[in-house]
């Protein structure tokens, strides 16, 4: 697959590998379950009911982006990325929702109810 050229706003011209792009955008879904995962289990042994629920997880997806974008990327998503990417899409944060939830349900259900 040949590479894209693609300009920045900084005016810094990058060449992308649009197969190299699309296998780092999967890694970060499959970090964004994991911490979905993790974080609903928690969540639900924890007790935590209602909106506070629901902010531990916008709470850890936005940990979780700031790590991966400050730590492991040393701060440049550019290299990785086209701009346009962005690592708190919210296609993604709405998926993990929802794997959130059943985790955060069976935990709890586990732990509390039963």
């Amino acid at each position: 697959m040949p590479a894209k050229r693609v300009l920045t706003g900084k005016g810094d011209a990058f060449l992308y590998m649009p197969d190299k792009v699309a296998k780092n955008q999967q890694a970060v879904e499959k970090i964004r379950v994991v911490i979905a995962c993790s974080t609903g289990a928690l969540s639900g042994v924890v007790g935590l009911t209602g909106l506070n629920g629901f902010l531990a997880f916008f709470l850890a997806n936005l940990l979780g982006s700031l790590y991966l974008k400050y730590v492991i990327l040393g701060g440049s998503t550019e290299k990785y990325f086209v701009p346009d990417y962005a690592l708190l899409s919210i296609g993604s944060l709405f998926s993990g929702l929802i794997t959130y939830v059943v985790l955060w349900t069976i935990a709890f259900d586990a732990v509390h109810v039963f």
